[in-house]
């Protein structure tokens, strides 16, 4: 028994870090190239079997618990999976950020902040009225497309939506638990902790522009 309890640990680690520790790389790639969502998919499926690894490790730690055989190795893989399963959404953020950074400027950015801010006034029905303007980027309703911006900085073929209030421009993508983007003043003022909600993470790269997430 002493010998299947220790197998089973090894099996369980082993699995663990071929379904959890590509999330990571997942995230990354998922933010940097902002092309494709199909990487989420993924990391939900890995997160799925990460899930019945955790079970699968807990089981095996009681019974070594009962035994009193293999307690210091079955809480160690236990706690491995532990602190390897939560998202490690942070690497989406840093991997948006180097990414937007490799093909544009952050004068290129001012620019496109400046020249939503020229656009009428467009808010779309079912946001609420804290926002000058409210565009989204989906098939059903592509008020960006009508704007012709798409065009001129293609890193807006795959946002979800771009929107504006207190001079402030904010381009966000949406994954299914959380959000990410960068926000840009148009004024060049400094942009304030306030104009976010309190957990959002923050990255300042200049006074004028940050890249955020939400989770």
């Amino acid at each position: 028994m002493k010998l299947i309890s220790k197998r089973a640990s090894l099996i369980i680690l082993v699995l663990a870090v071929v379904c959890l520790v590509p999330r990571y790389f997942l995230c990354y790639w998922c933010g940097y190239y902002q092309k494709s969502f199909a990487s989420i998919f993924w990391q939900e499926l890995l997160a799925l079997f990460g899930l019945i690894l955790i079970l699968a490790a807990l089981i095996t730690w009681t019974v070594s618990l009962l035994q009193k055989k293999q307690r210091l190795l079955t809480s160690a893989v236990l706690a491995g999976l532990l602190s390897l399963f939560p998202w490690p959404h942070n690497l989406i953020l840093y991997g948006m950020r180097d990414g937007m950074l490799r093909n544009y400027a952050l004068e290129d950015m001012r620019h496109f902040a400046r020249d939503f801010d020229q656009l009428p006034n467009v808010v779309t029905n079912g946001v609420n009225g804290r926002y000058t303007k409210f565009c989204w980027n989906r098939m059903v309703d592509d008020d960006l497309a009508k704007t012709g911006l798409k065009e001129k900085y293609p890193f807006l073929h795959w946002c979800e939506a771009v929107r504006e209030r207190d001079d402030m421009v904010d381009v966000f993508w949406g994954g299914f638990d959380n959000h990410w983007g960068f926000t840009v003043a148009v004024n060049g003022k400094k942009i304030g902790s306030k104009h976010f909600m309190p957990n959002v993470r923050i990255i300042r790269e200049s006074d004028d522009i940050v890249f955020t997430s939400d989770y």
